[in-house]
């Protein structure tokens, strides 16, 4: 990032490929065993969202967000898509990062509802930053609208 800072864009670009590389290279596999649980030392997600915005200023985001798309474990690949999204909202490209976020909470929706929830909360500077907060209140009205569902069976 500094070395985009300073000018030195071919360096800091040839970085940015090689970091990506190892993030993708060393990114841990998610092996399910039996009974559902899974196992590994890191969370695939992780190498790939550290790489998030140097790889936005080097052009790899479309390798990056394939990368994270490709991860087989929907939990991580949404963590690491929301994880992308923030990283290019900050860098400030708005409309890139919420179609990233779209993916991401495709991802957290297959996933289980709790992921979804962490996935809103994780973005929610950036869902701000569509419309000045309405689609936040919107999401928000939603939710409250869902919780009443399972609210009104347990009474």
């Amino acid at each position: 990032m500094e070395l985009f800072a300073a000018g030195d864009t071919a360096r800091a670009t040839e970085l940015a490929k090689r970091a990506l590389a190892i993030a993708v290279a060393n990114a841990p596999t998610v092996i399910k065993g039996s009974g559902g649980t899974s196992t590994w030392t890191t969370n695939p997600a992780l190498p790939l969202i550290d790489v998030a915005r140097s790889s936005f200023h080097a052009g790899l985001l479309d390798q990056l967000v394939s990368a994270a798309t490709a991860l087989s474990d929907l939990s991580s690949r949404a963590e690491a898509l929301s994880g992308i999204a923030a990283a290019v909202h900050a860098a400030g490209e708005k409309s890139r990062s919420v179609d990233i976020w779209r993916e991401a909470l495709k991802a957290a929706r297959i996933h289980s509802r709790w992921k979804v929830l962490g996935t809103l909360d994780d973005d929610a500077p950036l869902l701000y930053d569509v419309d000045a907060g309405e689609t936040l209140w919107c999401i928000s009205e939603a939710l409250r609208e869902i919780e009443g569902w399972w609210a009104a069976q347990v009474t």
